[in-house]
């Protein structure tokens, strides 16, 4: 094999491990299941999102990135959606969010990226959003 190549493929390597290994985690033992419903935006009822509730605050989708594996700090359980347990779709907290403001979901596919949930009590309120999320502009947040 040709150097290049041996240097290609170690890098790929690498890649894929940086990039999977949060979704690869197992589930805790306490791992609880996060079941989604909708949410009606309260200014606009044709507008709807997927949310799930962690410790009593409300959360729907704000956006997508990269979060370096270090930001994942606990997994918190595995989501259920339309009754069905989705358990390889890890739900996370995040170090950068210690008021839990944002929590990720993650999932063991090849190119699956992170969706970053916000608590809806924070919508009008300047938060931190960790500098890896990318907003995606849902109006519920304007």
């Amino acid at each position: 094999m040709r150097k290049g190549t041996i240097l290609s493929v170690l890098s790929a390597a690498a890649l894929l491990t940086a990039c999977g290994s949060a979704a690869d985690s197992p589930l805790p033992e306490d791992a609880v299941g996060f079941e989604t419903s909708v949410l009606v935006n309260d200014r606009d009822p044709d507008d709807t999102y997927s949310s799930m509730t962690y410790n009593g605050r409300t959360y729907i989708g704000y956006g997508t990135g990269r979060a370096p594996d270090k930001e994942y700090v606990r997994c918190i359980g595995y989501l259920i959606q339309d009754g069905q347990e989705q358990r390889d779709v890890r739900i996370w907290l995040l170090s950068s969010s210690p008021n839990n403001d944002y929590i990720a979901q993650t999932d063991e596919g090849f190119m699956s990226q992170p969706i970053f949930y916000r608590a809806t009590d924070t919508r009008g309120k300047d938060i931190a959003t960790p500098d890896y999320i990318d907003s995606l502009d849902y109006s519920y947040w304007k």
